[in-house]
């Protein structure tokens, strides 16, 4: 990952985990870089809402206009879903980070987590992502 891309994972990882220890959810929010040296801009998307998959969608669509029409370095979208863990191939819940920026296209980087188990959050696991923002 580039620079850019660890500095929002970063701040996307930090909310994620501050959301997760308080056994809150996390409902879809972005983080974008409009220059390697300034500050991520965090967004989130605080409403409830039915149809999740299509809030994902709108969301996806508003970034690749924003990329379009702005100087986005790096940009992520974070959202709850589950997901089969390919180490221990069992379904569990999971945050995922769509990271991507220009240069290195966009990798899916999820956060497995369990409010039943002492440890929260699990460790993270990666893969290519078919998403294009850029």
């Amino acid at each position: 990952m580039s620079p850019e891309m660890e500095k929002i994972y970063n701040t996307a990882f930090d909310l994620i985990e501050l959301r997760l220890r308080k056994k809150e959810q996390v409902l879809p929010f972005t983080v974008v870089l409009e220059g390697s040296e300034s500050k991520p801009i965090v967004s989130m998307y605080e409403q409830v809402v039915k149809d999740v998959t299509m809030q994902i969608k709108v969301i996806r669509n508003d970034l690749r206009q924003k990329v379009k029409n702005e100087k986005i370095v790096a940009l992520c979208l974070c959202y709850d879903l589950t997901v089969t863990d390919p180490r221990t191939n069992e379904k569990t819940d999971a945050i995922l980070i769509e990271v991507a920026n220009k240069d290195n296209g966009t990798v899916n980087i999820y956060i497995p987590y369990s409010f039943n188990d002492e440890q929260i959050i699990k460790k993270p696991f990666q893969n290519a992502s078919d998403q294009k923002y850029y």
